[in-house]
């Protein structure tokens, strides 16, 4: 989508300021566009253009459906005395073992893009190497005179490799063959039909070519054109890049005449016209008549030629500023996301920057070199970090856990809980997300209703979405309205599943960052975290998927 107003807004300056700018130029701004499309990560800017877009990147294609776990841990062991115990928990609600609707449709576009890649591809090699062994079985021109001509030609432009020619029946009008070693293809008996000064015409076109190294930019073009085919901008596109490169060599021929030769060049292109029934099927050929349609502009622009300067100051600024707002995406910023409600960046302190719940740190952990700045080291003994009780940490509806884990052993482990015991009733329990043994996670909430029900509480991924040693970015989502409960490792949904909405508790207990705190004096605690914590923020909203992306790429770019 962010090609597609790039392509907007370049065809609309060229529209409007067509006048201002040669043919070269014109030419060189549409390179921008190729550079657009084959760009597979673009820098941040506050100047890029699609700051004024609603364009937000996406993460799909790595679903990984929900799997019921095979272990789990037995409930009063788990609220009492935090062992590990094995047991068979189903999942409950109406959760289904393949992905959603939205994940099927992504996958089968995907399928269908990468289906037309590979004929498109296989379409292109097959007529280039048909093409390439017709032309290998083509003899050389050995016509002194027109091989002298060529090579006066040659150095005048100053290229300074000799250049091949061939005659051949595979073309209708000359043209250019080969991005690394290009030879000029001529149509049989076109040299007995042009007169030297015609001839001379077309040896500098295609020679302009050369100069310009379209021969390259033209298979760049074409991978571009290959990547994009479902989008008709990319082709209108790129079509009238192909324009524009023909104007862009009229003119480069154009500045080593004289004046009183620019209108018998007009006339040889029109004598070509005559010659030409239909466009080469071959794609890797580069020709002074590709198509018959832009031959009028081609004449005007002929007529109207002015010399220019070989470099335009105004020109040049245009492309930098349209290089630094077209090639650049948004200005990511994690404090742009609204919603958010509190955040321990863990930069040294236990301070909490948004609400003011600053944290009191347990068993004396320290601080190690994060993914922002520094995290929380805790050895997963008897350290923890507790955040005081208040009604505003157990959130009233949707709610998005946001943080950045390096556990550094595979068992279960608790990130962040506010899931408590004490006091009578055993009603203390809102949410809580840990680790689960072989690598995967468990997400918990509860409303009152739901203090017992293990069946509805237990949320879990299937094994193996963590790394051990490494940064996982975890994001737990709860969206009342729907009651979807969902599950994002490294910005690819891992889990998700639907239950009757509810409301969550309203807990005494403190928070607990890398250990279950059961009670406000902090003497019952269990499920010690080994390892680093990262970054934690509690949205007041369901997190979508390309929200979470979003954080996700914004490894290393923390707010002060």
């Amino acid at each position: 989508m962010e090609a597609a107003i790039f392509i907007f807004i370049v065809a609309l300056i060229q529209l409007v300021i067509k006048k201002q700018l040669s043919p070269r130029w014109r030419h060189a701004i549409w390179i921008l566009i190729v550079i657009r499309l084959l760009m597979p990560v673009s820098l941040p800017s506050s100047l890029s253009l699609f700051n004024f877009s609603p364009i937000k990147h996406s993460a799909v294609f790595n679903y990984s459906p929900f799997k019921p776990a095979s272990r789990g841990v037995t409930p009063h062991a788990l609220e009492m005395a935090g062992r590990m115990e094995k047991e068979v928990v189903p999942p409950a609600g109406g959760l289904s073992s393949s992905p959603p609707s939205s994940r099927r449709f992504i996958w089968a576009c995907f399928i269908i893009w990468l289906a037309g890649v590979v004929i498109f591809t296989s379409r292109i090699v097959q007529l280039d190497f048909a093409f390439a062994a017709k032309v290998g079985r083509t003899k050389m021109v050995t016509d002194s005179e027109t091989l002298e001509l060529l090579d006066q030609c040659r150095r005048r432009m100053g290229i300074r490799f000799p250049i091949g020619l061939l005659e051949t029946d595979e073309v209708q009008t000359p043209a250019l063959y080969g991005a690394l070693h290009p030879r000029l293809l001529i149509p049989k008996g076109m040299s007995a039909d042009l007169n030297p000064e015609e001839l001379e015409h077309v040896f500098m076109h295609e020679l302009a070519h050369i100069k310009r190294h379209d021969m390259v930019v033209h298979w760049i073009m074409t991978l571009a054109q290959i990547l994009h085919w479902f989008n008709p901008l990319v082709w209108a596109a790129l079509a009238r890049m192909r324009v524009e490169r023909e104007l862009a060599c009229d003119s480069l021929v154009l500045s080593y005449v004289k004046d009183a030769e620019k209108e018998s060049y007009g006339s040889t292109l029109l004598k070509l016209l005559e010659r030409f029934t239909q466009p080469s099927p071959n794609p890797g050929i580069v020709g002074i008549m590709e198509r018959a349609e832009p031959i009028k502009e081609r004449i005007l622009s002929i007529a109207h030629y002015r010399k220019e300067a070989q470099w335009s100051f105004s020109a040049l600024l245009l492309i930098l500023l349209l290089g630094t707002i077209g090639l650049t995406d948004a200005r990511t910023s994690l404090s742009d996301l609204p919603g958010l409600t509190h955040w321990w960046p863990a930069d040294g302190t236990a301070e909490e920057k948004i609400g003011g719940h600053h944290a009191i740190l347990h068993g004396n952990p320290g601080f190690a070199p994060g993914v922002y700045g520094q995290a929380f080291d805790l050895n997963g003994i008897d350290q923890f970090i507790e955040v005081p009780s208040s009604p505003d940490l157990c959130p009233k509806g949707s709610f998005s856990i946001s943080t950045w884990v390096f556990p550094r052993q595979d068992k279960q482990q608790v990130i962040i809980s506010k899931w408590g015991v004490w006091p009578a009733e055993y009603n203390n329990r809102s949410f809580v997300l840990h680790t689960l043994p072989e690598l995967g996670l468990r997400f918990c909430t509860s409303d009152l209703k739901n203090q017992w029900n293990f069946h509805y509480q237990y949320f879990e991924t299937k094994f193996e979405v963590l790394a051990t040693n490494k940064w996982n970015h975890v994001v737990a989502v709860y969206d009342q309205a729907s009651g979807r409960r969902q599950m994002y490792v490294n910005g690819m949904i891992v889990a998700e599943r639907m239950d009757p909405p509810i409301t969550l508790l309203e807990t005494t207990v403190p928070l607990g960052i890398g250990a279950v705190i059961e009670d406000a004096k902090c003497t019952k605690t269990h499920s010690y975290f080994n390892g680093l914590i990262d970054d934690i923020r509690i949205y007041s909203r369901a997190l979508s998927a390309e929200e979470i992306m979003r954080i996700y790429k914004m490894t290393g770019m923390k707010e002060p």
